[in-house]
């Protein structure tokens, strides 16, 4: 079952789809910038690892790096965490750009458009620090 020790992998997996999609296009032009930048195709590289076909290769291959007894574990706890991570950013408006959830097969875009993607700059603020009370909490209840 999924227990308390499971949930930095949760974690984890909603966090890599930006890590692995936005952070080596940014580091990569930034360290290419005084050669005058990188080509568009070395960013676009990375948008699959944002959507779902990226995310089942992501998560299985990191799955593969812990010991055969918890890959199974591991692999749903990454999937769990980029499928809430992909779900939160389906209910975003990105004006009108969405997401191509069926690539490589399939091309049409979908979002749902419910809220703007800067809402959750206001947003997180809160949930970080009721993840942390929550946190804090169970710590203390655990050495009690």
């Amino acid at each position: 079952g999924i227990g308390y020790r499971d949930v930095p992998l949760f974690v984890a997996g909603s966090l890599l789809p930006d890590l692995m999609a936005r952070v080596p296009p940014l580091a990569l032009e930034l360290l290419a910038r005084p050669l005058g930048g990188v080509p568009p195709w070395l960013s676009y590289v990375w948008v699959p690892m944002h959507l779902p076909a990226g995310m089942l290769v992501l998560a299985f291959s990191l799955s593969l790096l812990f010991p055969a007894e918890a890959r199974r574990r591991v692999f749903a706890n990454l999937l769990g965490g980029m499928a809430l991570h992909l779900g939160v950013d389906l209910l975003q408006d990105h004006l009108g750009v969405g997401y191509q959830l069926l690539f490589p097969w399939w091309g049409q875009p979908f979002e749902l458009g419910v809220y703007g993607s800067e809402a959750s700059v206001w947003v997180a603020p809160f949930l970080a620090a009721a993840a942390l009370t929550v946190w804090w909490r169970r710590r203390r209840d655990a050495s009690a």
